[in-house]
């Protein structure tokens, strides 16, 4: 199980647990737990792809940062920019 996944698990089981405790107390934040709660199983600003796709975009910009080493026009912003 990818490390993300289990991370979503418990942060799942923690919102519910409390939402269950918070909304004895507060109402409202326990509907707000259970919110979060169901938001920490999707993926927020991911897709899924295939590894094939996926691998290939990865090599794109490998070869594209490799390019702007190479020719000097390298600035910090390549480095840490996930898609270019």
């Amino acid at each position: 199980m990818p490390i993300s996944r289990a991370f979503g698990i418990a942060l799942f089981v923690a919102h519910l647990f409390a939402g269950v405790l918070s909304g004895i107390v507060t109402i409202p934040f326990g509907i707000q737990s259970f919110k979060l709660g169901g938001l920490s199983f999707w993926p927020v600003g991911r897709r899924v792809v295939s590894v094939e796709l996926a691998r290939a975009a990865r090599e794109h910009n490998a070869k594209i940062k490799l390019g702007k080493m190479v020719t000097g026009v390298l600035t910090p912003h390549c480095l840490l920019s996930p898609d270019l």
